[in-house]
């Protein structure tokens, strides 16, 4: 048999205890942001009206509060931002190995002068860093405006910062409307359309095989359904 989820043998299992996230799933749903841009990173208002199917524990549904409405960095906007980082790191080297070069050819006054602006140069990148680092340590978040996230499942779920959740059945008719209220709470006409449907839901395993295809089947047939 496989190893459990609560394997802490697992090294996604204990990313997520160290990252505060109620399951390693969330790391699924950020992956597969950070390779597709499930959130529209390039294009915020893109993605700012999302249904989290099967939601309990809750941790596609906290990604989802903590990308769209907190702002925080994950997926692809933290990769985005690494790639930039990584970019500037290679223009300063080869603007230091421009420098270098030309401070060979200079003549020993003009190396004289070179060296004080690149003290000067230096003073002002220790200053710049120190600064990223104050602003690192104490981001400015900018939550993304007019963002509405419906999460339900059967089972109870903690409450999330921005989350609208139901206690409900996505097997069940009655479901659609719940949904559509909570979405549209004001009753706009017409409704505003859902950007992002997402579902990690699994049904409960029997052990026999042809049963638990069957139940499976039928989830994704319901979700795919009220989608």
């Amino acid at each position: 048999m496989g190893k459990s989820s609560k394997d802490k043998r697992d090294a996604y299992y204990r990313l997520a205890k160290e990252q505060n996230w109620r399951a390693r799933s969330a790391f699924k749903l950020i992956q597969i942001d950070e390779q597709f841009d499930l959130f529209s990173y390039q294009d915020p208002e893109k993605c700012t009206r999302v249904v989290d199917l099967c939601a309990a524990p809750g941790s596609w549904s906290q990604v989802l509060s903590r990308v769209l409405i907190k702002s925080e960095s994950f997926g692809r906007r933290a990769w985005v931002e690494k790639m930039e980082v990584l970019v500037e790191e290679v223009k300063a080297e080869q603007e230091a190995e421009a420098r270098v070069r030309h401070s060979q050819e200079a003549s020993a006054d003009d190396l004289a002068n070179e060296l004080e602006k690149t003290s000067i140069k230096a003073t002002e990148v220790a200053d710049a860093s120190n600064s990223l680092q104050c602003v690192k340590q104490e981001p400015i978040l900018q939550p993304r405006p007019n963002v509405k996230i419906v999460a339900l499942d059967l089972q109870p779920m903690a409450p999330l910062a921005g989350i609208t959740q139901l206690q409900a059945d996505i097997t069940n008719p009655t479901t659609i409307p719940r949904v559509l209220d909570a979405l549209n709470p004001d009753h706009i006409s017409p409704p505003p359309l859902v950007d992002l449907v997402i579902s990690d839901g699994a049904p409960d395993v029997t052990g026999l095989h042809d049963l638990d295809i069957h139940i499976q089947s039928q989830l994704l047939y319901s979700a795919l359904t009220l989608a």
